[in-house]
């Protein structure tokens, strides 16, 4: 799954202007809209975007906002400031319940943000005056980037997005590393961040989420903005996928391919099968490797499978 690169652009913009601790409004254009992004001291704080669900809305929809009681302030006045002050003030919300709701707001607003085609980004350092309320608790930048991603993905069928994840090996980048040391994880997220760092194919990477959507979402998430990716082959890797390309050529033993003396005990053939195997597996040139380096490795590794086949049975015949 090859990144998208105006969420990936957004997520290393917020996470750069984190770990700076910046202030000032983040503009971001694309596809004809545009939003604004207040961060004070490297934090966002605040969304200005059209569309969404309003602060009223969600109160609503959580059972927090006091109808009445928001009626008769309306018929008393016209709200001025901050909303959420106008209905914390009136009684017709509670401060938590406010507060709950523009962290909700915010998060609906990040998710749209990645869901955006097209991105461009500006920071404009200084004072933070936007139309939107300041979250007076704010979450931390990589919570953010999280939670908006998970958002983002949330209505894309699971079976599309295993598809765009794919089967290959994924390792967590410098840039993954930074994003989710700073970030809360759910424990599907957290059991597969071992061995994320390590390298592992997506499915095992998958099961250790106990196979959940969650983790699923979390993983193509990771993926779409460069925290996760398959991991590149060295020098090394080409030019021992050379050599046994030679080899091969040569109708080299299965000893000389599994890098064997020819006395060797043939029982070594497996474990030398697997470590030849991590090395030259094809995917480890997924990463933007021609398409003919892809094909070699899959013939060298079967190469590599039937040359173990061959000392394992010979093993066994002079058992006999």
């Amino acid at each position: 799954m090859l990144a998208n690169p105006a969420s990936a652009a957004l997520s290393r913009a917020l996470l750069a202007l984190s770990r700076t601790q910046k202030t000032g409004v983040l503009h971001a254009q694309g596809a004809g809209r545009t939003a604004r992004i207040g961060i004070v001291e490297g934090t966002p704080r605040a969304v200005e975007m059209d569309g969404g669900p309003c602060l009223g809305d969600i109160l609503a929809e959580e059972g927090a906002l006091d109808h009445e009681a928001h009626r008769r302030a309306l018929a008393e006045r016209e709200p001025s400031g901050p909303i959420g002050r106008f209905l914390v003030e009136t009684g017709a919300a509670r401060a938590s319940a406010v507060s709950y709701a523009l962290r909700k707001q915010l998060r609906h607003r990040m998710s749209a943000l990645f869901q955006w085609g097209v991105l461009e980004l500006r920071f404009e350092p200084g004072e933070v005056a936007l139309d939107v309320p300041l979250l007076e608790e704010p979450m931390p930048a990589a919570e953010l980037v999280l939670a908006g991603l998970r958002g983002a993905l949330e209505l894309v069928p699971v079976h599309l997005l295993r598809r765009r994840v794919g089967d290959g090996m994924l390792r967590l980048t410098g840039f993954g590393e930074l994003l989710l040391a700073e970030a809360a994880l759910h424990p599907e997220e957290a059991a597969m961040l071992p061995a994320l760092r390590r390298g592992a194919p997506a499915a095992d990477l998958i099961s250790l989420g106990g196979g959940r959507m969650r983790a699923v979402r979390t993983l193509a998430g990771l993926c779409m903005i460069g925290a996760a990716e398959p991991p590149s082959p060295g020098r090394m890797s080409y030019g021992l996928l050379l050599k046994k390309r030679n080899q091969l050529r040569n109708e080299a033993s299965p000893e000389a391919l599994l890098e064997l003396d020819r006395h060797a005990d043939p029982r070594a053939a497996r474990a030398s099968l697997r470590k030849l195997a991590k090395e030259l597996h094809p995917d480890r040139f997924r990463a933007g490797a021609p398409e003919a380096i892809e094909r070699l490795s899959g013939e060298v590794l079967t190469a590599l499978l039937d040359a173990e086949a061959r000392l394992r049975a010979r093993s066994r015949d002079v058992r006999r």
